[in-house]
């Protein structure tokens, strides 16, 4: 990237989109393309310095995804075992409770009945292949050049 410019999250998810274009067209018997890096330097007219960056800030953003997709699915399974816990709990208990009951009422115990969540197509329909949002550029101290600095004199010549 030169120095002093940051891409906006625009520019950085078209950059990201033909980056795993070229990066799927690679081994593709459409374009084969033997060097991605130098194309979409070219495509793009930026350095190949910033091409690299940016493919590693995809990366960065696609594993961050991927795990934080992992984390939500784990909390779902973890949420589902204490629910058939509980549901398992909850029987055992209906099951001493009508034992100690009077047999001679021939009224059938309620069951407990929940609704079941299917969470686990949801997740698995999700394409995994989507293109991560990029974060907003965030200027750091003195990006570029120092801030210029006017003497007395520069001051009163601007007025």
């Amino acid at each position: 990237m030169p120095t002093g410019h940051e891409f906006t999250a625009q520019e950085k998810l078209l950059i990201f989109k033909v980056i795993r274009f070229c990066e799927q067209e690679k081994t593709g018997p459409i374009i084969p393309l033997y060097n991605v890096v130098e194309r979409i330097a070219k495509m793009l007219d930026i350095s190949e310095t910033s091409v690299k960056r940016l493919k590693k800030e995809m990366n960065e953003l696609i594993q961050q995804q991927q795990t934080e997709l992992e984390e939500e699915q784990k909390r779902k399974q973890q949420e589902e075992r204490e629910l058939a816990e509980n549901k398992r709990q909850l029987r055992s208990q209906t099951k001493l409770d009508s034992a100690s009951q009077d047999r001679s009422t021939f009224s059938k115990p309620k069951r407990l009945h929940r609704r079941q969540s299917h969470t686990g197509s949801l997740a698995a329909a999700k394409n995994h292949s989507s293109i991560p949002r990029s974060y907003s550029p965030q200027k750091k101290d003195n990006s570029g050049r120092p801030m210029l600095m006017l003497s007395e004199h520069a001051k009163d010549m601007i007025r």
